[in-house]
């Protein structure tokens, strides 16, 4: 009988432990992938095209709204890119505002991540970069971005068809 109970306990604490515990990913992706994005940033909805170089560089080329359509914009820590078909123009960073959204969105992804915690939706990193507080939800088998949210910026994105960029 105390063989047979000890057996249960043993099982029963196995299944607990295989119920509870999730692993994070490998590693969470913040640069060095492309993906679709779909986000909704203050008064106006957007998607487009997003890249994430691994050297921090950031482009999305828009496709909705249609007034948008085609543009792309680029962010390299110093200025703005803004390009259409064979027009370019360069505007630099102390004339950008902090809450533009390519600033926003790079300012989050490069932004040291900590823990996280796995959840049904993947795993959450809740964490603060220059006083503002974000929300980045990673795929927990891959480790790309799935979502992310900035409150105070009035930023809720969506990110799909993510696939990490190869060294060509």
């Amino acid at each position: 009988m105390k063989k047979w109970v000890c057996t249960v306990v043993a099982v029963a604490l196995m299944l607990s432990a295989v119920g509870c515990t999730r692993d994070k990913p490998a590693e969470t992706v913040t640069d060095g992938f492309s993906c679709r994005v779909a986000a909704a940033y203050r008064e106006m909805n957007v998607e487009g095209d997003l890249r994430c170089a691994e050297d921090g560089d950031l482009s999305l080329t828009f496709t909705l709204p249609k007034s948008l359509q085609g543009v792309t914009l680029g962010w390299d820590g110093d200025q703005i890119t803004m390009a259409l078909g064979d027009m370019q123009m360069d505007v630099p960073a102390d004339s950008v505002p902090q809450s533009a959204l390519i600033r926003c969105l790079s300012r989050v992804l490069t932004a040291p991540h900590g823990a996280g915690t796995d959840t049904d939706d993947g795993y959450v990193v809740k964490g603060e970069v220059e006083d503002t507080d974000y929300t980045i939800t990673f795929d927990s088998a891959s480790g790309l971005p799935r979502s992310l949210s900035v409150p105070d910026e009035e930023l809720e994105a969506t990110f799909t068809d993510c696939t990490r960029l190869t060294e060509e």
